[in-house]
């Protein structure tokens, strides 16, 4: 477990992840509590595209993958699918972190904001970040595993992100609308993710990290592309 840290945690890694979500708080201001689900969750699922594309690629990219070969078949899952947890996990403390350090951007311009319902908003935004990315960082390591390429998986991952993150997802049917989001009259109109769509994509996800086990473990060994 200790070396699956080392290995799915680089310095760079985090460094990067750290900027790109900084860089958004400062160009994307919100206005609202509410607002802060609403930017925090697609900006997010991009950076895991790029973050857990190569928990297996790696193994290629560093001249590794002839060790990693002469693991018996579940070692090598089991090593895949530690890597994939322990990147979700630090994405979604990074979603906690940045989630507060909006609050204080908001905090600092308007003093009296009101933060009235910000602990349902804080477990919202992690439970829909949790289940967004689980699809989306799925969908890029399994292409990538696939076609033993990274460009090619992070292309077709985020070509499918920008899909759901621009005005083309108001022609998609709701259950497939993955970033939907409602509003709750009741509660000051406050906005709300759509759990019953991100649900699927969630199971989607779990598929899609099961598809791994045939893709790079029990399929015959392909020649690799360096």
């Amino acid at each position: 477990m200790k070396y699956n840290f080392k290995i799915s945690l680089p310095l760079y890694k985090m460094l990067y992840s750290i900027a790109f979500m900084l860089l958004f708080a400062l160009i994307r201001p919100t206005t609202t509590i509410s607002e802060i689900l609403v930017v925090i969750e697609p900006n997010v699922c991009l950076l895991a595209i790029i973050f857990i594309s190569d928990v297996f690629y790696c193994e290629i990219r560093e001249n590794r993958i002839d060790v990693f070969y002469m693991f018996p078949e579940q070692h090598k899952y089991k090593t895949i699918m530690q890597r994939f947890l322990i990147d979700i996990m630090y994405l979604i403390l990074l979603v906690v972190v940045f989630f507060w350090v909006y609050v204080a951007f908001q905090r600092l311009h308007n003093n009296s904001l009101l933060l009235d319902g910000i602990l349902s908003i804080y477990g919202y935004t992690i439970l829909s970040c949790f289940m967004t990315m689980l699809f989306f960082a799925a969908m890029s390591c399994t292409l990538v595993n696939y076609f033993q390429n990274l460009w090619i998986g992070i292309g077709i991952s985020a070509s499918v992100w920008l899909i759901f993150s621009t005005t083309a997802k108001e022609y998609l049917p709701v259950l497939f609308n993955i970033f939907l989001y409602k509003t709750d009259p009741g509660n000051n109109a406050r906005i709300i993710p759509y759990f019953l769509s991100r649900g699927v994509f969630a199971l989607i996800g779990v598929g899609l990290l099961r598809l791994n086990y045939f893709i790079v473990v029990r399929s015959p060994r392909r020649k690799v592309k360096r």
